[in-house]
């Protein structure tokens, strides 16, 4: 259905519009979540040159397309593409949103999980450690980000080979009372 809602989107406001480009960058997400990264990448693509078209720099929306972008070029295993995308996503969220927002913790977590994958464990940590500090500070115990940013941690350890590190955060895992 989202696609034929893309489609009508692209009927009413024409080939650039920041509607359309919307549509293609939520499509663009459920394409990468199936494994459908060329039509994942050639979605953001059009919707990222729209959204460049529309927008100034430091629009969110325009921001969060690029990011997507990056989320698409590092799954293929573009990292040194993919990365500065993310990274210039999340500096944004931080500058308009706030440290303490959920999106941008959630954006230290995924580049997190992107350095782990090219090698880079100790920024990986650390960027870990920060999402879980803010989720922490700001959110509390019990948000589900907070939750999120816990398991991304034990994981991390756990993957490293540092059960030991990990075995405390599962603990307080276990204890969590997720709110709804």
């Amino acid at each position: 259905h989202l696609e034929q809602a893309r489609d009508l989107q692209q009927a009413l406001t024409g080939p650039v519009s920041m509607e359309l480009a919307l549509a293609e960058n939520d499509l663009a997400l459920l394409d990468m979540d199936a494994g459908r990264l060329d039509r994942a990448q050639e979605l953001l693509e059009h919707a990222a040159g729209a959204a460049r078209a529309l927008r100034p720099p430091d629009d969110l929306e325009r921001s969060t397309i690029e990011g997507n972008r990056g989320q698409v070029l590092c799954a293929r295993g573009e990292f040194e593409a993919g990365l500065p995308l993310l990274e210039a996503s999340l500096a944004l969220k931080r500058r308009v949103l706030g440290e303490s927002h959920a999106r941008t913790i959630a954006d230290i977590a995924r580049i997190a999980q992107y350095l782990e994958d090219v090698g880079r464990s100790e920024e990986a940590r650390a960027h870990l450690e920060e999402a879980v500090t803010l989720s922490r500070e700001h959110l509390g115990s019990d948000h589900p980000t907070t939750v999120a940013s816990l398991s991304n941690l034990a994981t991390f350890h756990l993957n490293q080979g540092r059960g030991r590190e990990a075995l405390p955060i599962l603990r307080e895992l276990s204890l969590i009372h997720i709110s709804e």
